[in-house]
């Protein structure tokens, strides 16, 4: 039995390629299948709306959030902007990609070769519900994919330069971490798990060799941690771009109680781990269920490969535990990575491990996709709500409107809510009773149903008016001096 990475590097991935020529072709059919919902069905989700509205407004913030490398691509590649199908296409291409050149990196120093285990394993990457959370935002999704792709290249290098100890690895890994960086922040965390995986795998059980690699990829992400920050100061100076309170806001241990950011902060493992909700399952929980059968079993019990997946285990929650915050599904990126590493390792566990791990893929199929169906539901039932307003106001571009009340998606049609997937326009809210004006401006504009903004004091007026029913019943449409009132009920 041969290994897919040597020393020597007769194995290379052209040649991991070649040997798993049906892996490749079935990884790509799946993603065709699994992405024709989100590729075919056209649909505008939060985020991109005011993207396609206010482009530039949406630049500034995202340099104002560090998020430069995101603003860099949009700025050289226009073709980025405006056409979701496009948008839709690149991401599950540079997706294929990433879950690609993931499994090589898993089978680099692996005995043997299982296409099957390999193709499972990539479906387990390209069907999570949590990636597909986050490729909700369209605006953003073909350059996210991108990166995610960026990264796995950064673990195979890591790798090597973990294995070989050429130092010359290092100017090609840091300016790739830095543009992965630069792309999201969450890729900060995901880097830490992609060397958690490499030590893992490469470990030998001597205590110095361990050491001298915890110090030299301490160093690595440091210097690029350091590097990225550097570069978003001198673009915002730069540019004159003022840095913005969206990030500090989430660090809840510097504006929550202690005990309350605790508490919040167990609430969001303890909903990881049982898979509460419909974007989380159970892949967690079987992932340490695997591990805990095998170290139970392991006649070693404490090892550096020990320490490396215990690491590991709590990886998918660091940026919580620095931050305090709340569970943000779609920036839980490495979630997946583990759970797709975990059953890579231990695929054969024991004798219906794999019937297990074929049992989280179909499980993460149809919840993606029941997830995709109830967006696309979402968005023409707010298409309808929307031409339903607009002609029963026989509204313009000079119409004011003002909203009260919110519309939920499942008053009217079926509903499969994510964190974000599947909640209608008509229900975001800045103060849980009233919809957010802005953000239906902005979608009613993308369905060319343009509308004047409010002023403030018409927006404060909206409690005084007394309506005779809400949305879609009589009486739900008021008139004062010149303003529309809508209320779409409780």
């Amino acid at each position: 039995m041969k290994s897919i990475h040597t020393k020597n590097g007769e194995n290379t991935f052209v040649q991991f390629l070649r040997d798993n020529w049906k892996m490749v072709l079935g990884l790509a059919v799946f993603t065709i299948l699994f992405s024709l919902q989100k590729i075919l069905v056209y649909n505008i989700g939060y985020d991109t709306d005011e993207f396609l509205i206010n482009p530039d407004g949406t630049l500034q913030h995202w340099l104002s959030i560090d998020r430069f490398s995101l603003v860099f691509l949009k700025e050289v590649f226009p073709f980025l902007r405006g056409d979701l199908y496009l948008l839709n296409v690149l991401t599950y291409v540079h997706f294929f990609l990433f879950a690609v050149v993931f499994v090589y990196f898993l089978n680099m120093g692996a005995v043997g070769n299982n296409w099957k285990k390999n193709l499972i394993c990539g479906g387990l990457i390209i069907s999570s519900p949590v990636l597909l959370e986050q490729f909700y935002f369209t605006l953003q999704s073909a350059e996210f994919s991108l990166a995610l792709f960026v990264m796995a290249v950064c673990f195979v290098l890591t790798y090597h330069l973990l294995e070989t100890r050429k130092i010359i690895n290092i100017l090609f890994l840091v300016p790739l971490l830095v543009f992965c960086y630069g792309m999201y922040q969450a890729f900060l965390n995901l880097y830490i798990a992609g060397v958690l995986i490499c030590m893992y795998k490469l470990n030998r059980e001597e205590r110095s060799q361990n050491i001298r690699r915890i110090v030299l990829m301490a160093g690595v992400w440091f210097v690029s941690a350091v590097i990225y920050f550097s570069v978003s100061a001198v673009v915002k100076v730069q540019l004159q771009v003022p840095q913005s309170e969206y990030l500090a806001d989430k660090v809840a241990w510097m504006s929550e109680p202690f005990g309350e950011a605790l508490f919040w902060l167990a609430v969001s493992v303890g909903r990881v781990v049982l898979g509460i909700g419909h974007v989380l399952n159970l892949s967690y929980l079987i992932s340490f269920l695997f591990l805990l059968y095998y170290f139970v079993n392991s006649k070693r019990k404490v090892s550096w490969k020990t320490f490396y997946m215990i690491c590991l285990l709590a990886s998918p929650f660091l940026i919580n535990v620095v931050t305090g915050s709340r569970l943000l599904i779609r920036s839980m990126i490495v979630l997946p990575v583990f759970c797709a590493f975990v059953f890579f390792e231990f695929y054969s566990l024991f004798r219906r491990s794999k019937y297990i791990i074929w049992a989280v893929l179909v499980s993460q199929i149809l919840n993606s996709q029941i997830l995709l169906c109830a967006d696309n539901i979402r968005f023409k039932n707010d298409v309808e709500i929307a031409q339903d307003i607009y002609r029963q106001c026989d509204a313009n571009e000079e119409t004011v409107i003002v909203f009260t009340g919110i519309e939920r998606t499942e008053e009217n049609v079926f509903s499969f809510k994510g964190q974000v997937m599947g909640k209608s326009f008509f229900e975001w809210s800045n103060d849980k009773r009233n919809v957010d004006e802005t953000r239906i401006l902005y979608f009613m504009q993308c369905m060319d149903m343009p509308l004047a903004a409010p002023a403030q004091e018409q927006v404060e007026y909206a409690g005084n008016i007394s309506f005779g029913g809400e949305y879609p019943d009589n009486g739900y449409i008021m008139e004062h001096q010149g303003c529309i009132y809508v209320n779409l009920g409780e």
